[in-house]
């Protein structure tokens, strides 16, 4: 016979047990807590909305010979590869880029 699903149906029953089982327990993993639940006290949220990093052009990718106002804020350090330099704050990197 030739099998259309990648399953069988013992497969398809088998699942389908654990998911029934699943549901008839729904307070098995449900912490039991004693008493009333504590009041918040909080009347406000802080949102730090930290999008974004340092750019290419500060780390990895500098570009000293483009005009002022797009190249980065720092200057760049060269490696032991030539022509290949990275942004001051990159020492470590600078280290080891030939490895």
């Amino acid at each position: 016979m030739h099998r259309f699903l990648p399953f069988s149906r013992r497969d398809l029953l088998r699942v389908g047990q654990v998911g029934v089982a699943a549901s008839l327990w729904p307070g098995i993993t449900r912490a039991k807590v004693d008493g009333q639940p504590a009041e918040s006290k909080a009347r406000s949220v802080v949102l730090l909305w930290m999008a974004g990093g340092v750019t290419h052009h500060d780390s990895l990718d500098p570009k000293p010979e483009s005009p002022e106002e797009i190249r980065g804020t720092l200057s760049t350090i060269a490696t032991k590869l030539p022509g290949v330099q990275f942004a001051e704050s990159c020492p470590n990197l600078v280290r080891i880029a030939d490895k």
